[in-house]
């Protein structure tokens, strides 16, 4: 179309560098890691507010470096913000949802401590748990149409399975398998 970008490398990469740096920072400084809490409490505490942060300041970085040097108006930048807000509406309804579903299913009907009793008090053999997983999250990410749903239900059930003795060693390659098999459905 005959328009050139003034856009370099660096108009992409910094913003996101800054957005993960502060990220981290921002949950570690919620979390109270700077007062002297353990890092994964400190990360783990109010995650939303530290992300919030990140977004922040990956934004303020980006208008730095955009507007002053005319690469888009602070009219456009607003614009895109907003468009951004709007294409990330659907995903987030979904992991609430999701997360919503996996709550019920994990707290109201201990649907995660019955599948957990009945794969310890079962005959089969652990080392097929990664492929039997794989092949349910394959079948409930088809069957649903989402891939996010299926994290969202299965990570709870998957995480409550190894817990006992007899499948923790198979912690990891059980949820990428439900990671897997969630994509490939």
């Amino acid at each position: 179309d005959g328009t050139e970008s003034k856009g370099q490398v660096i108009d992409l990469v910094l913003p996101i560098v800054v957005l993960i740096i502060c990220a981290i920072c921002g949950m570690a400084y919620v979390g109270g890691f700077f007062e002297g809490v353990s890092f994964s409490e400190a990360i783990g505490y109010n995650p939303t507010a530290g992300l919030s942060l990140g977004a922040f300041a990956g934004l303020v970085t980006a208008f730095v470096l955009y507007i002053p040097r005319g690469l888009m108006t602070p009219k456009e930048f607003i614009k895109c913000i907003v468009d951004g807000i709007g294409s990330i509406v659907p995903p987030m309804l979904i992991l609430i949802l999701s997360w919503s579903l996996g709550g019920v299913c994990r707290q109201l009907i201990g649907t995660g401590v019955f599948i957990s009793g009945f794969v310890s008090t079962s005959n089969l053999p652990m080392a097929l748990l990664p492929v039997l997983i794989f092949v349910i999250a394959a079948l409930m990410s088809f069957s649903m149409g989402t891939s996010w749903g299926t994290f969202g239900m299965l990570i709870l059930i998957v995480t409550m399975i190894c817990e006992t003795d007899v499948a923790a060693a198979l912690l990891l390659p059980a949820l990428g398998a439900t990671l897997a098999g969630s994509v490939y459905g």
